[in-house]
């Protein structure tokens, strides 16, 4: 990390100054250092982190759930997730610009009940596209 954004980082976790901090160009103190920082960061909230992080140049960014990365307003701006077979997930890439993602298959060994079959190893639900709760149960082993 560039020393700007490392003191600001410092700066917000109220670190800077501090006289016991291990230093950070010397690998044999990047376990105390981890140590010192994770010590740190469990004190509060990640709610509380991400507004005392947000708007500042400390390159600090929440770790997001597969869930909450699919509707945080960054990546639904940019078409991040798509749908596929009534999975969400990961959108392809690179995308370029002016370019709409194509049609994606379902994933390998995705069937939905229409074509006979449900997901491999899945009992069926009513989340599967194009399935009637009726074809569902008369499927259900």
């Amino acid at each position: 990390m560039e020393p700007k954004f490392w003191a600001e980082l410092l700066r917000l976790m109220g670190l800077d100054g501090d006289p016991d901090l291990p230093d950070r160009n010397d690998p044999a103190q990047w376990p105390a250092l981890r140590a010192r920082l994770a010590g740190v960061f469990r004190t509060r909230t990640r709610a509380e982190w991400e507004e005392i992080f947000d708007g500042s140049d400390a390159c600090v960014s929440p770790v997001l759930s597969m869930g909450e990365a699919a509707t945080h307003p960054h990546n639904v701006a940019r078409g991040s997730f798509v749908e596929v077979g009534g999975v969400t997930q990961p959108a392809p890439a690179p995308r370029l610009l002016g370019t709409l993602p194509p049609d994606l298959p379902p994933p390998p060994g995705w069937r939905t009940c229409r074509t006979g079959a449900c997901p491999p190893n899945r009992r069926p639900s009513s989340a599967i596209r194009g399935c009637s709760p009726d074809l569902l149960r008369a499927r259900t082993p």
